[in-house]
């Protein structure tokens, strides 16, 4: 017997999922926040944090490790006096098994630099990027 999957319904339900939640106690929907696009984030860290910091948008992992060939460029780069003190990753899915993704993680942890991940597909609301991004500095 074959069974067939249909995943791109099943992908639908999920992000259906976060674009409308209910609301339990009086049955009601509501709306989710819409999710930033890749220019409105780096919008906001830089308008945030950019007096603090050199930001570089598309910063090559071979500025942190030379010898790491097969990585993906971190979206920002946070510099202080030329030295790199974060990176950021803002992805569409989870990368885990991308290697590209995990070497260019890899690279910063074997650095001892802070990498953080932000997925295009979630809401990423102002106060949580900030927030996450001050605790990681």
């Amino acid at each position: 017997m074959r069974f067939t999957i249909d995943l791109g319904g099943i992908v639908r339900g999920i992000v259906g999922l976060f674009k409308r939640k209910k609301n339990h106690q009086n049955e009601e929907y509501y709306d989710v926040p819409a999710c930033k696009t890749s220019e409105q984030f780096v919008d906001l860290v830089k308008n945030t944090f950019g007096a603090e910091f050199n930001i570089v948008e598309n910063f090559d992992v071979r500025n942190i490790n030379p010898a790491v060939v097969e990585a993906r460029p971190y979206t920002l780069a946070f510099l202080r006096d030329d030295q790199v003190v974060l990176t950021i990753l803002f992805t569409r899915h989870n990368g885990e098994k991308n290697r590209y993704f995990i070497n260019a993680k890899r690279a910063c942890e074997e650095r001892g630099i802070r990498c953080l991940n932000f997925f295009e597909h979630f809401p990423n609301e102002d106060n949580y990027v900030i927030t996450r991004i001050r605790e990681s500095l």
